[in-house]
């Protein structure tokens, strides 16, 4: 059996620092730093800033330190972004020897994913510096661990630049789509002729055909909220990457509800909406057509289409362009830019006679279906390096794979 040892063995423990939200700016000023919060672990952009002098030196993140989110997902990273202040419920770790750090970077996300697994809460989970300080690693000599990091980056770098060529062709994939949508009002029913009188919409569709009308969306459905009262319904649901998927209700990982009767019934034909956070996340896509009735959280903005004014497979391709032209983030506000019913409930949508948005509709099909095929292949083959890569690192650090110690290594112990 190998034996073990302890983080707290191998680097130092820094903790954030609560920073008085009275010196924050949403732009840089001269002698700003980037104020790195958990969401940023992941983030390539900073969205908050804080004068460098009203940081302690001690928490400044600097290249090559290990950050780890102590709330939510216990995420981590070797930071590679600059100076920046760490913010209170996030740590480091710091050792003077840098490939030991990335050693540890690569062990201990499996133990922060175990630890998050068996955390229960109803609300945000949080780590502690001692749980972190605690956690078990391979008792390797400084050789082995060398020579574990430098070959788990040359082979991650690989996964990683596959995944990178994935993430091009899915963006490609996903702007051909939002093209074809957006263009088929226009190229398709439009039938506009040069010179004739148009009105326009949004910038995101150009210019519909005069005749069409136009209404507030209010007046095309309603927001429906129908408590799951008595457990009635047991179908759990969720919006994931623009489609409405199923989840196993019997599943306690990740942040479940105190009770599910506290989520909402939704039917076939429903429009389901996330309109939280448009600030921190612009990858996101936030509308989904409901094609089952289940369950979901009441977080989410559920919308019916009347059917009698507007048909559910038209009206969510048109949803469906608005978040992809992101035009969503454009009407967001407060702090996080949350976009509240009563403001949605007014956006204009034209409205095409019923027999041309099911034309429309079946025709957007057709045109997508192709590219959605395509973009599922791209998440099942991003699935699987990620497996990929998770057993690569998972056999490196166990000793399940013999890496020879490079000779570099022995000369510079041994010197």
């Amino acid at each position: 059996m190998t034996k073990s040892t302890r983080v707290r063995f191998l680097a130092d423990l820094v903790t954030g620092y609560p920073f008085s939200s009275d010196d924050f700016s949403n732009e840089p000023r001269e002698n700003d730093i980037p104020l790195a919060r958990i969401r940023d672990i992941k983030s390539s952009e900073f969205t908050t800033f804080i004068d460098r002098n009203k940081v302690p030196d001690e928490v400044v993140i600097q290249n090559g330190d290990l950050v780890i989110g102590m709330d939510g997902d216990f995420n981590s990273t070797i930071w590679g972004k600059g100076p920046a202040a760490l913010n209170q419920r996030m740590c480091l770790l710091r050792s003077s020897d840098s490939k030991t750090l990335r050693f540890i970077s690569y062990a201990i996300p499996d133990q922060l994913q175990i630890i998050n697994e068996f955390t229960y809460s109803t609300t945000v989970k949080h780590l502690s510096s001692e749980q972190i300080l605690g956690l078990p690693l391979p008792d390797l000599d400084l050789q082995q661990r060398h020579a574990i990091a430098d070959f788990l980056d040359r082979e991650t770098a690989e996964i990683d630049g596959m995944r990178a060529d994935l993430d091009a062709m899915e963006r490609l994939l996903t702007e051909r789509r939002a093209a074809i949508i957006s263009e088929a009002v226009n190229v398709q029913y439009g039938q506009v002729l040069p010179g004739e009188e148009e009105k326009g919409i949004h910038k995101w569709i150009g210019s519909v055909p005069n005749e069409w009308p136009t209404a507030a969306l209010w007046i095309l459905g309603q927001r429906t909220n129908d408590k799951n009262d008595g457990l009635k319904e047991k179908n759990l649901l969720s919006l994931s990457h623009g489609s409405v998927i199923r989840k196993d209700i019997k599943d306690k990982t990740g942040l479940t509800p105190a009770s599910y009767e506290t989520y909402q019934i939704v039917e076939p034909g429903d429009i389901i909406f996330r309109f939280t956070d448009l600030q921190n996340d612009h990858r996101s896509l936030r509308s989904a057509l409901v094609t089952e009735r289940g369950i979901m959280t009441s977080a989410y903005i559920n919308f019916r289409p009347d059917t009698s004014k507007v048909h559910p497979d038209f009206l969510a391709y048109f949803m469906r362009a608005m978040d992809q032209a992101k035009i969503f983030y454009e009407m967001g506000t407060g702090v996080r830019q949350t976009l509240n019913y009563e403001e949605f409930s007014r956006l204009e949508v034209p409205v095409p006679p019923l027999l041309t948005q099911l034309a429309m509709a079946d025709l957007l099909d057709r045109e997508t279906a192709e590219i959605d095929s395509m973009l599922s292949d791209i998440t099942k083959l991003r699935d699987l390096l990620a497996e990929r890569r998770a057993a690569l690192i998972s056999a490196a650090v166990t000793g399940q794979i013999d890496i020879p110690v490079s000779p570099a290594d022995k000369d510079e112990t041994h010197a």
